[in-house]
């Protein structure tokens, strides 16, 4: 006996299970009826997804302490899963990054992988004076002959500063700003830098002291405290000056003071203070304190304002940091095969993160994820300066989340694994679990934090090559066919022992998105992918956690335009579609409200999506459809742009672009493409990219219906297929094949991609009725 490729059903109807069985049915627990029937995807090549819908009898049969029936309502969620057992349970590499695809030689800068210079989190500076900007004389102490006061004549910084008042009696007139004593503010062996800035109204005059208009370090290491540096003398004269010392406090230092000398005893001669910066290292920065505002970084005081310390910190809207690719005969070492790629980081603290695909986001659609506390083994390459350090973290990007996501998952038992470099290349393995709180399914993604110190030496940057993340086998798979949200519910009729039974319609989850508005400001003039990533971000609540994953598109630069309040879902189909983009919507296990955007091109060069066969003898082949049809060609595109003009207006043009060959043949069959592109060249270059994609083929499928139930799986690859059908994130723009057919059809074999249509539930098996576009990865003119 022949065996059979077969799935189970379940239902979960806001996470509760429903029956899709006889046996439960007879058994008396709620069940959807036969047949549940879920449509999907675009009827053609050239439209937009829709969102889906599905419809289906419920009977309840009121046995449960809370009846089904009295919880469904209108907005209901409804999740439909197939599970099966695995037919080939083999360890899998998820990820598998080695750059071979990526770049040429010469050290192309690549924006398909994050490199962030900033870390939401990551402390670049502390600033340890406590009144830097001088609002209160209370913990200054007065040097030699001084009065001080807080003083609103000049600042700096903020609104005030501090005076330094000679009083007659000597030309030892200065300001402790930290106090006269102790080490308030420094640690033996260790460097630092004080910065202040000074004004003087007129030049000093008589008799100065030789430390005027100076910094001067005190310094004690058990007796008396003696002066032992001083900084550069501001000039005499009136202005703005920028004093600075750096010095190390020896390991015996048992007194570190500061003092800014005045130098002058006559009371005229008054000089102001303000901007106090003291910070560990040698170098002399900007000035900072907790009320600082600087893009790209994070400001704040330690504690009281204006009375505590306070910090720097990264954020993340500066991305210097890059990621280049160099191949073997660029000169640089490769980790492995023939490219790798180089880290430059800018002399900053960099964080560069690797997602399973090769585009800048996390691309989920054929990607298996890693479930809650299931283990993954890694692998990578890297090669850092000898004795400096990097940091090796796996974030955990989710579905229901969008980017900038910071969980991490553990490595080795740790969060991070720190690794030191040898100058070498050097391959370091292990383990990740994912142990995130809450505990949703994570799609892995590589990131390697590089400290300043990484950044220039002999041997070249830091580089990392060969990125591997292997999952164990799974004995059975499991796959989300269909998510959406109930929109109709209806009494069909009451049966006997007070059962009921509803007829319930569903729509597609992304509808929600289609309901929502943005746009309420102008959009300046931008490439199209950032248009598309502000028309994400602008999707409002109740939308929260809607994420897009997305092949990377042709993008070109698109207009500015006041949007005036436009649904979410049509602006991102709108967009996509300027540059052959389709916005699919997809259901992953975990994940809510996830689309992704396909690059259509990508069928054309080089596919590399998934792979389905199967035999005409599983099937009536009435029901399968091929077609050699004109109305697959496309000979003229007809691309609309914008034209700029003097008084910053647009003009619409259009450009025609003609395949001669093929208009010879079939004559002008046209496709109209309106875009909001700002120039003639995208225009051109989208409507090559138009003909190239819709050329003539050979024989190719246009349609195809099957059901499980005739399906031989004797040699498992039935089984493959049944689940990459079923599975609602991997079977758009699927490439099918039939074989073995008939022999009074005019070809052996017929191949097409999967564009949408019907799967149906019933009796215990599963029936496909799928709309198909023939075409021909290699279509010629």
């Amino acid at each position: 006996m022949a065996e059979r490729a077969s799935a189970t059903c379940e239902v979960l109807i806001d996470g509760q299970p429903i029956a899709c069985t006889r046996e439960a049915l007879f058994a008396g627990a709620p069940t959807i009826l036969d047949p549940l029937t879920m449509t999907w995807g675009r009827p053609g090549a050239w439209d937009q997804p829709d969102a889906g819908s599905a419809s289906f009898r419920l009977r309840d049969q009121r046995t449960n302490p809370q009846p089904i029936v009295d919880t469904i309502h209108v907005g209901s969620k409804v999740d439909v899963f197939a599970e099966a057992p695995n037919p080939d349970p083999q360890p899998q590499v998820v990820m598998n990054q080695g750059f071979e695809s990526a770049g040429t030689s010469g050290g192309e800068l690549l924006d398909s992988w994050w490199a962030l210079e900033t870390l939401p989190s990551a402390l670049k500076r502390t600033n340890l004076a406590t009144d830097p900007s001088f609002t209160t004389t209370s913990g200054k102490t007065a040097g030699g002959s001084a009065t001080l006061a807080i003083s609103n004549a000049w600042a700096q910084f903020g609104s005030t500063s501090l005076s330094i008042t000679p009083n007659g009696s000597s030309n030892l007139s200065a300001v402790f700003p930290l106090g006269g004593s102790g080490m308030t503010a420094f640690e033996t062996g260790k460097t630092y830098t004080v910065s202040v800035y000074i004004r003087l109204t007129a030049a000093q005059i008589g008799t100065l002291n030789t430390d005027a208009r100076r910094i001067r370090l005190h310094q004690a290491t058990g007796g008396a405290t003696t002066i032992v540096a001083r900084s550069a003398p501001a000039p005499n004269a009136a202005g703005v000056y920028r004093l600075s010392l750096t010095f190390t406090v020896a390991v015996d230092v048992t007194q570190c003071i500061i003092s800014v000398c005045n130098g002058s005893s006559f009371a005229a001669d008054v000089m102001w203070v303000d901007g106090l910066l003291i910070q560990e290292g040698s170098a002399l920065d900007v000035y900072f304190d907790g009320t600082t505002a600087r893009p790209g970084y994070t400001y704040a005081w330690t504690g009281t304002a204006n009375a505590s310390t306070s910090t720097e910190r990264y954020n993340a809207t500066s991305t210097n940091a890059t990621v280049r690719i160099y191949d073997t005969g660029s000169g640089f070492p490769v980790g492995q095969g023939s490219r790798s790629a180089l880290l430059d980081n800018d002399n900053t603290r960099a964080r560069y993160l690797f997602p399973p695909a090769q585009w800048g986001r996390p691309w989920m659609r054929n990607l298996r994820p890693l479930q809650p506390n299931e283990v993954w083994t890694y692998s990578f390459m890297a090669r850092l300066p000898a004795g400096t350090t990097a940091s090796f973290s796996t974030r955990g990007f989710s579905a229901s989340t969008v980017d900038g996501q910071t969980i991490n998952m553990t490595v080795d038992g740790a969060l991070a694994r720190t690794i030191t470099g040898t100058g070498n290349w050097e391959t370091y393995t292990g383990t990740v679990r994912n142990a995130s709180i809450p505990a949703l399914p994570r799609w892995p993604v590589f990131a390697l934090t590089v400290f300043p110190e990484s950044r220039d030496f002999a041997g070249g940057m830091p580089d990392v090559d060969a990125i591997t993340y292997t999952a164990p086998p799974l004995a059975t798979e499991r796959v989300q066919v269909w998510a959406g949200r109930v929109t109709d519910l209806t009494v069909v009729k009451a049966t006997g022992r007070g059962a009921i039974e509803l007829d319930v319609t569903a729509t597609g989850e992304i509808a929600e998105v289609e309901n929502v508005v943005v746009g309420d400001e102008p959009w300046p003039s931008e490439t199209s992918d950032a248009r598309i990533d502000r028309i994400i971000d602008l999707i409002p609540l109740p939308v929260t956690d809607f994420s897009v994953s997305r092949d990377l598109l042709n993008w070109e630069l698109v207009i500015p335009r006041d949007v005036d309040a436009q649904p979410a879902l049509g602006l991102l189909r709108d967009y996509a579609s300027m540059v052959l983009g389709a916005v699919w919507p997809i259901s992953v296990p975990g994940a809510r409200n996830h689309a992704w955007i396909e690059n259509t091109l990508n069928r054309w060069s080089g596919w590399s999506g998934p792979v389905g066969q199967l035999s005409a003898c599983n099937m009536d082949a009435s029901k399968i459809a091929i077609t050699q049809a004109a109305d697959q060609v496309i000979t003229v595109a007809a691309v609309t742009w914008q034209q700029i003009q003097p008084d910053s207006s647009f003009i619409e043009r259009t450009e025609s672009r003609v395949d001669l060959v093929a208009s010879a043949i079939y004559g002008a069959r046209n496709l109209n493409l309106a875009t909001e592109f700002s120039s003639l060249p995208a225009a051109q270059r989208t409507g090559d990219h138009v003909l190239q994609s819709a050329r003539a083929s050979d024989w190719g499928l246009s349609g195809v219906e099957f059901d499980t139930k005739h399906v031989d799986n004797t040699d498992g690859n039935a089984q493959r297929l049944l689940m990459l059908l079923l599975n609602s994130a991997r079977r758009p723009g699927s490439w099918l094949t039939i074989t073995d057919l008939p022999e009074w059809m005019p070809v052996e074999l017929a191949s097409g991609f999967v564009e949408g249509g019907t799967i149906t539930y019933t009796g215990g098996r599963w029936r496909f009725d799928l709309n198909m576009s023939s075409g021909n990865p290699n279509g010629g003119s």
